[in-house]
């Protein structure tokens, strides 16, 4: 719908059916609203007969089933045509951008790259670049370990929309560290590794918060509250 739009506003566009668990970004371009997304190849996976109740959710969690890919949607705000095309082949998934680009259009996102494994699991990080339209860098955990999705941190006075580092949860059933990546040098490897006190378990989330505007935004709502 229209910016600042109503329900009757709503603009209905279809596409292929799919099931998508995480999206890219999404901004407008020109009469289109273009948005990235992982669309899932097999959203409805087989069952075989005779798998227990508690065991059926695993095909449908499992990303090495479902087989998610990088996808691109135009929508045309004018002539209501619909497109989608998949830009990248790797199974992949949980992707992180730079958060000062949610809405407008950004450059990179790094996407948690998929075990051949049938599990909710990530393996490593595919750094993508929606200029060239291609992977630019990536890298793989060691065998056994196992990372949730990347998360990025600008780094203080940043110019570049990749000048930061990327941050995730990585381990395996035992224990969990923090790994810190320089965003412009993934395959590098991390340039920190944080042991954590205690498991955390796969499939939790994350967000970064510069601590400048947590105060700022503390001190903004104390100012509401007290406001007459």
């Amino acid at each position: 719908m229209t910016r600042y739009g109503k329900g009757a506003d709503v603009v209905w566009f279809e596409c292929e059916p799919t099931y998508i668990l995480h999206t890219v970004n999404a901004y407008e371009e020109d009469d289109c609203i273009i948005a990235y997304a992982y669309k899932q190849l097999n959203p409805l996976p087989s069952v075989p007969a005779g798998t227990s109740r508690v065991k059926i959710q695993n095909y449908f969690l499992s990303y090495h089933i479902t087989q998610p890919r990088l996808t691109e949607y135009r929508f045309n705000l004018k002539t209501g045509e619909a497109s989608e095309r998949i830009i990248n082949g790797s199974c992949a998934e949980s992707p992180g951008i730079n958060s000062a680009y949610l809405g407008i259009k950004n450059r990179y996102s790094y996407n948690a790259l998929v075990p051949e494994i049938p599990f909710f699991l990530h393996n490593g990080i595919q750094k993508f670049d929606y200029q060239k339209m291609r992977e630019t860098d990536r890298y793989i955990l060691p065998e056994g370990k196992f990372m949730q999705q990347p998360v990025f941190a600008p780094r203080a006075d940043s110019k570049d929309e990749d000048d930061g580092y990327l941050i995730a949860y990585v381990g395996d059933k035992k224990e969990t560290e923090v790994y810190i990546w320089d965003a412009k040098k993934v395959s590098e490897g991390p340039i920190a590794r944080v042991q954590l006190p205690q498991w955390v378990p796969f499939g939790s989330h994350a967000y970064w918060g510069r601590g400048s505007d947590i105060r700022e935004a503390q001190e903004r709502n104390q100012r509401n509250k007290t406001a007459p």
